[in-house]
């Protein structure tokens, strides 16, 4: 199924979209101990070699003709106390609200070095603590507690000393009998200083003085292991042997986990997709390259995938599957990178997870921002999250309505968040739990509205 309108009116780019293992330690010359599908672990569920390609050969690079694009990000330019410095969604993992819109939430970075956030609060994704409980909230408020905070990743933030905190449902290392629990309020992860933290329902990531350490379940392989076994107690902190190269910019944990280097190549490891790239192993417990270079930005929702190379977004994953089908998540028809069609070249881009209520699928979607600013959404828009003014799916992209250009956006299932060059946030969509910011419950809007920053 196509979801990318080809014929789109000033399109310039070419391609299509659609609609374990091992551990030890590494050697002397610090070059990483890899694993084959014969190592102990390495065969939970592994593929077939067929023709696959071997996952230590040479990576395909897919380019562009275009030529060379200028991919960076604006700078936000604050005009009032309210001001926001980084956008994020903050959805709950839970097996029982993932799915659902109770799960959405948004959070922000003030210039101030606060968070704030608003949204569904179901598993306290809104960080207020216990005796908030979990009712949801339209308003943003900032989260007790925390400041200085210098990143913010989903429900974690890393603050100017290393410390690193996060909220709501996650590994978040403060059981030694379960792996994930689920905490009100920002607790500190027990690791030393951190530069980038991120984490899935399952398994967390840090880069500590320029080396990574994973931990948590173990559930897609995605910690280093000697049987590469599921622990439903969490593993320890352990560092990950990546192969050596230029520092990390970008750190992303779903079912595989992305590191995104300074040089613009990208490492992923785990479940396949959205591991982005051939192997021989299912899952693949080795960072390897993705089929990508001068990647700029990459986001992961669960088992799908985008990123930007040289101003062109690409897409991989999975896609729903027809009604009355049975999802098939490993399915790999569109599990390497595939082109999209977008008005002009793009500095960033945000994509959704699968989400399917009673075998019947809710259709992807996707937004990115242009290198003029603009924010373009297209795919599902059942809620008007697409923000051209209507419910109708988005076949291509479409541009938003903003004031202002805008430097980051994001999408949950039903919201789409922006933040502009002045500081201020505006979302369109869904609003059942108040993830539009503007201070009303259950009033979902078809355009942009501004977001009330404290």
């Amino acid at each position: 199924m196509r979801l990318i309108d080809r014929r789109a009116a000033g399109a310039i780019l070419v391609g299509g979209l659609w609609g374990a293992g091992a551990f030890a330690a590494a050697c002397a010359n610090d070059d990483p101990v890899r694993f084959e599908d014969t190592d102990a672990g390495a065969g939970r569920d592994a593929a077939p070699r067929g023709d696959i390609v071997d996952a230590n050969a040479d990576v395909p690079v897919i380019t562009t003709d275009a030529g060379a694009f200028d991919a960076a990000v604006r700078e936000v330019n604050c005009e009032s106390a309210g001001c926001a410095v980084a956008l994020t969604p903050v959805l709950a993992r839970s097996q029982f609200n993932f799915t659902e819109p109770n799960g959405q939430a948004f959070c922000v970075l003030l210039h101030d070095g606060t968070v704030a956030c608003w949204g569904a609060n179901v598993e306290g994704q809104l960080g207020r603590g216990i005796d908030a409980g979990s009712a949801a909230s339209a308003t943003p408020e900032r989260i007790a507690g925390l400041s200085n905070v210098v990143s913010l990743n989903g429900p974690c933030a890393v603050e100017s000393d290393g410390s690193a905190w996060c909220w709501g449902t996650g590994p978040y290392l403060q059981s030694d009998a379960a792996a994930v629990t689920t905490e009100f309020a920002p607790v500190k992860l027990p690791i030393p200083p951190a530069t980038l933290v991120a984490t899935s329902g399952d398994d967390g990531c840090a880069i500590v003085d320029g080396k990574t350490q994973c931990w948590g379940r173990n559930t897609f392989v995605q910690i280093p292991t000697p049987s590469g076994d599921y622990h439903p107690e969490g593993l320890p902190p352990t560092e990950m042997p990546v192969p050596t190269g230029a520092a990390a910019q970008d750190l992303l944990v779903a079912k595989a986990s992305f590191i995104r280097r300074a040089d613009g190549t990208v490492l992923s490891w785990g479940f396949n997709p959205p591991l982005g790239r051939v192997t021989s192993l299912s899952p693949d417990p080795n960072p390897d390259p993705i089929a990508l270079k001068d990647v700029t930005a990459i986001s992961v929702a669960r088992v799908n995938a985008c990123a930007v190379a040289n101003g062109v977004p690409y897409c991989w994953g999975t896609i729903p599957p027809l009604p009355g089908n049975v999802p098939d998540e490993r399915n790999l028809d569109h599990a390497l990178p595939e082109a999209v069609f977008t008005p002009e070249r793009v500095v960033q881009i945000s994509t959704t997870d699968d989400f399917v209520n009673i075998d019947v699928p809710l259709p992807r979607r996707w937004c990115a921002v242009g290198g003029s600013g603009a924010v373009y959404c297209w795919g599902n828009n059942a809620n008007g999250q697409a923000g051209d003014g209507t419910k109708d799916y988005v076949n291509s992209a479409v541009k938003v309505p903003l004031p202002v250009p805008a430097v980051h956006v994001e999408t949950t299932a039903d919201t789409t968040c922006a933040l502009l060059v002045n500081g201020k946030v505006y979302c369109w969509g869904g609003d059942f739990y108040g993830q539009l910011g503007h201070g009303k419950l259950k009033q979902q809007s078809l355009v942009p509205v501004e977001v009330l920053l404290p």
